[in-house]
């Protein structure tokens, strides 16, 4: 077997822009959900860990890490966790937006 051999990873695994589409369109519906009903943060929460989950176990695979890193360049990992914290960040903000307009509400 010839070590210049690797299998291409880039279509097995989301684009740049996949995972931040994905990102900004699963955070609008935790934000909107979070506004709506305040528990949905704890779903928006665990979706934002559940995708990160993915790119650390990606990362944590040597032989996987290498070739994303060969195909996708060093600052895939950086914007995988930066995009699945961005679901969270929006949930949050859905409920502090909630909060807030309850707040002047009963003033």
């Amino acid at each position: 077997m010839s070590q210049g051999v690797s299998a291409e990873v880039s279509d097995k695994i989301p684009s740049f822009v996949g995972m931040w589409v994905q990102a900004v369109v699963f955070g609008m519906v935790f934000l909107f959900a979070s506004f709506k009903k305040p528990w949905c943060v704890l779903l928006g929460l665990l979706f934002s860990l559940f995708l990160a989950s993915g790119f650390y176990d990606m990362a944590n695979d040597k032989f996987m890490y290498l070739a994303v890193i060969k195909e996708q360049g060093e600052l895939y990992f950086l914007n995988g966790y930066a995009s699945s914290f961005t679901v969270g960040v929006l949930a949050l903000l859905g409920l502090i937006i909630n909060r807030s307009v309850n707040a002047r509400k009963n003033t």
